[in-house]
């Protein structure tokens, strides 16, 4: 077997001044760098510059946005209509109050875990429409009544900081109401609202960023997940808009700085972890979507009125995707797909796109919310966010350019639809990761399909958050979703915290999502799990097809959940779900086992769980089988038109390999993978085309999520005379011969799906999928039956401890198991083990009079580069005699020699840059590892510095690779 070097790619600019007694600091974007912001005190500058002291209101409302609402009482407008039914709510609120006094009285009483949310969010309700009617309609008893509950928030002995949601929900009423009643408020009402939002939220806030337990003790430090969940947005952003309204008031200036300055780096670092995702999606769901997006929008709002600017906070395009994801994974009619923690038919026209519109620059979105409200839905409640952000103004009449179909490899999730009508097929499948702890569901795989605007397969919704064995009632387990139950038990049914992702995707008019699901079965004892779903547009068809392996023969169930009425036929291989007036066929295109209707209830093998919802408007289309190792469940839904029994046409059952019309049988043949040891990391694919009828142009296609970003590259099979092409290498092993494609993979991409596929002439053949994460876990998992991979155990070690520092770095989710940090060696390595190990750095340049060399920087992207930098006025020349590549360029005021290509195992190798000017030369000699050295021996305020870890951790990372090598 041959040796390949492993080395890694890490996209990151590392950038530290090397030079002793010099210092030059070049950072690149990390989740340190906070767009233009400074700090807390100069956030109070800028409001103070703009607005001067004591001005009001300046909190995402002012004077000539209020002035702007008032110019449309009675035009005719949705604004003028929204307006009617601000003061419709306000005087609904007041006669709630009259009629229902103890229940509409603000009082302290805990809910479970839950503490005073639900009071909370009521008196931000009450009050944001009290306030702002006040200051539109002019009437005092609006300031009167808002003060009322405000006065009975105050009296509360706490906010309930355990549960701080309820903290920032009250932090956001109050700020509101110190703002936008400040002028109406006497002084000493002014003071009670600031002092009580002093004490019971902005120093209890603070509380949880210092990690301070003197004054209160806390069971929950909701601050410490580096998760982008809804509880980072709320709390941020309740807390900063509470000391926005305060921040230039004598006794507040201090806390509020101290808090926007923790708050704003927080939510700006859990953006790019929340809407991070390549495709846009977030993991707890749509309704927490928009819980979580719009008090992020309150929050870059609030920033921008009071001082001009968010500073970068939600400058970001992850939330221009999310949007996209939003609708994508909702109805043609705006209903959710409630995947996760969601409502049953919620609506996702928000208000929130509202702010969105008005973000991106992308006014069709905002039309969104105004065609919502001009045509307000029956039953839907009135918000007062569309008051805050409603500008008819910006409208181009310009409509959103939505596709039909959503997804590609890599994805959390797919949809496809014949059109956008009412009238449309849509379907949608569900993937990303298990994830109960923020408010995921057992529920990978599962489906939903709608016709005519009628929900014939769906999601059962939420469950009681207080309930006992919440984890492993009916509606979190996977037998409560449209997916599959493999061996069942009284345990959860699929794993917990795996992730499944689209591994083969296709748009058009047959258009599917495949997914390999046997992570999220294997420990029910699946081999082989893979789900694909398709749709065939011209006839108006969806497939979900399921190929199953287990390791020995056992039970399972195909399940799928809908409201209507089911009627399965005498042999038991077709049904027809009726949902209204409208009804679709089902067909069992496979050979094994028949429909059956079942309720929607547990097994018998689960757990018994009480108290759990009713789920009694449900039942399910159920497939059952026993002793079964291999199957295939294929299963088409046709909706049928008026008159019709049966469609006029049915699918025939193709295997997911040949689903694609569209994709060519090259004859290509993956023979198998194995991690780069090269040089730089990746996967080699290798590849037998000797059956393969190829064109010179044919080229292996790599896609490889990212980030927020998908990264394309192209391999070819052939070179190419005048062009400088990637090309596969050919090796022969034995009488084979392979053609082995390289992708190169980040550091703290190591767990993303790479997706694979020959591309000819416009054609393509199957997409393959696999992780550096994969092979690496596969490798360390038979070190005991394979000498090579023991062999090559301490190296991939290595390897996993250096991408789960770089993934902490990046603040990115954990995916790799954080045994793999090795914390004690990585702390262990001392700026003296260093210094001792890096060869002998030597500057001449004093035959060059005007040449300053400022620095060194080392840059590891597809191979490891160490950059050098010059000072002069003068152009340079640089010369090195070493095989790597250099290059020359010009960044800044710099002149810069870059080489290129350097391995792991060659960091410590010494390279001697030649410098030439006006007829002399001067000399650079640096290595790689001198930086490392220099970059821990460096003196800094912070010992815990992120980047110490990451460099610490590619020293250990060269000592094993330079042992191995």
């Amino acid at each position: 077997m041959k040796k390949y070097f492993l080395s890694v790619l890490l996209v990151l600019a590392l950038i530290i001044g090397m030079v002793p007694n010099c210092v030059s600091a070049k950072e690149s974007s990390t989740k340190d760098n906070y767009g233009s912001f400074i700090s807390g005190d100069s956030v109070i500058n800028d409001i103070i510059s703009k607005h001067g002291v004591n001005t009001h209101p300046r909190i995402i409302m002012t004077e000539e946005r209020f002035a702007m609402l008032q110019s449309h009482i009675g035009d005719g407008s949705v604004t003028d209509t929204l307006l009617k039914d601000l003061r419709s709510e306000a005087e609904n609120i007041i006669s709630r109050k009259a009629n229902k006094p103890a229940e509409e009285a603000i009082k302290y009483a805990k809910d479970g875990d839950e503490g005073i949310l639900e009071m909370s969010k009521k008196v931000q309700r009450n009050v944001a429409t009290f306030a702002l009617a006040y200051n539109i309609f002019g009437d005092e008893k609006y300031a009167r009544y808002a003060y009322a509950d405000l006065e009975a928030a105050c009296n509360f002995p706490d906010w309930n900081p355990h549960h701080f949601l309820d903290t920032a929900e009250l932090c956001t009423a109050f700020a509101y109401a110190y703002d936008w009643l400040y002028h109406w408020m006497t002084p000493e009402q002014r003071d009670l609202i600031r002092t009580t939002l002093i004490e019971k939220g902005l120093k209890q806030v603070m509380v949880d960023y210092t990690k301070s337990k003197n004054e209160y003790s806390r069971s929950y430090y909701w601050y410490l997940n580096n998760e982008g969940d809804n509880l980072q947005f709320v709390c941020t952003g309740g807390t900063n808009l509470a000391a926005l309204a305060i921040a230039d008031e004598s006794d507040a200036r201090d806390i509020a700085s101290q808090v926007i300055t923790y708050s704003y780096k927080r939510a700006y670092y859990c953006v790019r972890l929340g809407y991070g995702a390549v495709d846009g999606s977030y993991k707890e769901g749509l309704g927490y979507w928009d819980y979580a997006t719009y008090y992020l929008g309150l929050q870059s709002t609030a920033l921008k009125s009071a001082t001009g600017t968010d500073y970068g906070l939600a400058s970001f395009d992850g939330i221009e995707r999310s949007a996209d994801w939003v609708l994508s994974m909702s109805s043609n009619t705006h209903i959710s797909f409630d995947f996760g923690d969601d409502r049953t038919e919620r609506r996702t026209d928000w208000a929130v796109f509202l702010w969105l519109g008005e973000q991106l620059n992308l006014p069709a979105l905002s039309a969104i919310r105004l065609e919502n409200l001009a045509n307000k839905p029956k039953g839907q409640d009135f918000n007062y966010l569309d008051v805050l952000w409603i500008d008819e103004s910006k409208q181009t009449g310009e409509k959103l350019n939505k596709k039909t179909d959503a997804g590609f490899v890599g994805a959390s999730d797919a949809s496809f639809r014949t059109n956008w009508n009412k009238s449309g097929l849509v379907s949608a499948l569900h993937l990303g990761k298990n994830d109960y702890v923020f408010h995921g569901h057992f529920d990978l795989g599962s489906f939903y399909i709608e016709s005519n605007g009628q929900r014939f397969f769906t999601h059962l919704g939420n469950e009681n958050y207080q309930l006992k064995d919440r984890k492993y009632s009916y509606r979190i387990k996977a037998e409560g979703h449209n997916t599959l139950v493999i061996n069942p038990t009284w345990d959860i049914d699929q794993a917990d915290l795996v992730q499944c992702l689209v591994t083969e995707y296709k748009s058009g008019k047959e258009a599917y999502a495949v997914t390999d699901l046997t992570a999220a079965y294997a420990p029910s004892g699946a081999n082989k799990v893979v789900r694909g779903m398709k749709m065939i547009k011209d006839k108006e068809c969806v497939i979900v097809q399921d190929e199953i392996s287990l390791n020995k023969a056992g039970e399972l169930y195909w399940f799928a959940h809908t409201k209507g009425q089911i009627s399965v036929s005498s042999d038991g291989k077709s049904a027809i779900v009726t949902v209204g007036s409208d009804r679709m066929w089902v067909q069992l295109l496979s050979n094994d086992g028949q429909f059956t209707v079942m309720k929607a209830e547990p097994l018998p093998t689960s757990k018994k769980v009480s108290g759990a919802m009713d789920n009694s408007e449900y039942r399910k289309l159920a497939v059952h089988l026993t002793n079964t190792k291999d199957t295939t469940i294929s299963v088409a839904f046709i909706p049928l038109k008026s008159g019709e029994t049966r469609p006029s046409w049915t699918p025939s059952m193709k295997a997911i390999s040949e689903w694609s019309g569209g994709n060519m049988d090259f004859g290509e043949n993956l023979y198998g993978c194995n991690l780069s040891l090269a040089g730089d990391i990746g996967v080699n694919f290798y590849m037998d085309l000797s059956s393969a009828n190829l064109s010179d142009d044919a080229y292996v296609e790599f896609t490889v999520p990212s980030g927020d970003t998908t990264r394309t590259e192209k391999v070819y099979v052939k070179a190419k005379s005048g062009s400088d092409r990637t090309v596969a290498k050919t090796v022969t092993e034995g009488n084979q011969t392979y053609q082995v494609f390289k992708c190169q993979v980040a550091a703290k991409d190591i767990a993303s799906t790479i997706g694979v596929k020959l591309v000819d002439g416009g054609k393509s053949g199957k997409t393959y999928s696999y992780s550096v994460k994969q092979y690496a876990e596969y490798l360390l998992s038979h070190t005991n039956d394979n000498a090579e991979y023991k062999k090559a155990e301490s190296l991939v070690k290595a390897l996993m401890c250096y991408c789960t520092w770089t993934q902490d770095y990046f603040g990115m989710d954990d995916s790799i198991d954080q045994n793999y940090r090795n914390n004690d060696a990585v702390a262990s390595v001392t700026a003296q083990e260093l210094k001792a190990a890096a060869p002998a750095s030597k500057i001449v340049l004093d035959q060059i009079p005007g040449v300053t060399y400022e620095g060194a920087t080392i840059s590891l992207m597809s191979e490891t580069t160490l950059s050098l930098y010059f000072s002069s006025s003068e152009k340079l020349t640089f010369s090195c005699d070493h095989g790597n590549k250099l290059e020359t360029v010009k960044v800044d005021d710099y002149q810069v020699v870059r080489i290129r290509g350097i391995a792991a195992s060659d960091l410590d190798e010494v390279f001697e840059v030649k410098v030439f000017c006006g007829g002399k030369e001067g000399m650079v000699r640096y290595s790689v590892l001198n930086y490392i050295s220099n970059a821990v021996s460096r003196k800094r305020s912070n010992p815990n510095e992120p980047l110490l870890n990451v460099v610490k951790s590619l020293y250990l990372y060269y000592k094993a690779a330079e042992t191995y090598a």
